[in-house]
């Protein structure tokens, strides 16, 4: 099927260290050692179809769906299943679906047909496989909600956790406070000063939970070891 061309505005911009914290910051399968040189050796692999930008002057950052697509690969691989096996179920998705990035797509969240049977067929003939799509439908059904899908079935808005919203149209994808274009890191750094919660709160005009989750994923992403 021929790859579907259309207007993305949303394509955020993050560097493979932010992507990196990110991506430990939302779950398993990263894995120890360099996280960094690990997403590069992935992109470069063609494990995430089209995934780079270049910045003038600046080094190569990935797109929003590239960074979701990602956390599958990382689900994927932290389960045993070997770069070679996803990359061939990356393009094959592709073709079916006729997307450009097919692991950020609507179906696989979701696991519908015929996206994830499709997916899950091939990965059973891996070693491995059967016991990765085990839990990778398992993960999935726990955190396909926490994506929002434009009318091309790609993921557009990625919520991490209740108060924070990544989203690659806003703040070039940094993650902010729901609701708002305050980035994160401003609220945890704001924290990590002195202020109290209450005090941030009434600053930004958010609340009190909001600014609570906004500085536990802070910390979650400042620590995350890349």
């Amino acid at each position: 099927m021929e790859i579907e061309s259309y207007p993305d505005k949303t394509t955020g911009a993050y560097t493979f260290a932010e992507a990196a914290r990110i991506l430990l910051a939302t779950g398993p399968g990263l894995g120890d050692g360099n996280v960094c040189s690990r997403l590069r050796y992935w992109v470069n692999s063609g494990v995430v179809y089209d995934g780079l930008v270049r910045d003038t002057g600046r080094e190569r950052v990935i797109h929003f769906q590239a960074l979701v697509s990602l956390r599958v690969v990382a689900a994927l691989w932290g389960q045993g299943v070997g770069l070679r096996a996803i990359r061939r179920g990356e393009r094959l998705l592709r073709d079916e679906l006729g997307v450009r990035w097919p692991f950020a797509s609507e179906g696989v969240w979701r696991r519908e047909a015929p996206a994830f049977p499709c997916l899950s067929d091939l990965m059973a003939e891996w070693k491995h496989g059967r016991e990765a799509m085990d839990f990778l439908e398992l993960w999935l059904s726990e955190n396909a909600g926490a994506l929002d899908f434009n009318e091309f079935g790609l993921a557009y808005a990625w919520r991490p956790t209740k108060n924070v919203l990544i989203h690659g149209g806003v703040v070039h994808g940094e993650p902010c406070v729901l609701g708002s274009r305050t980035p994160v890191w401003v609220v945890h750094g704001l924290y990590e000063q002195g202020e109290s919660i209450a005090d941030v709160a009434y600053d930004y005009g958010f609340t009190e939970e909001k600014v609570k989750d906004a500085v536990a994923w802070g910390k979650r992403v400042a620590g995350a070891a890349i």
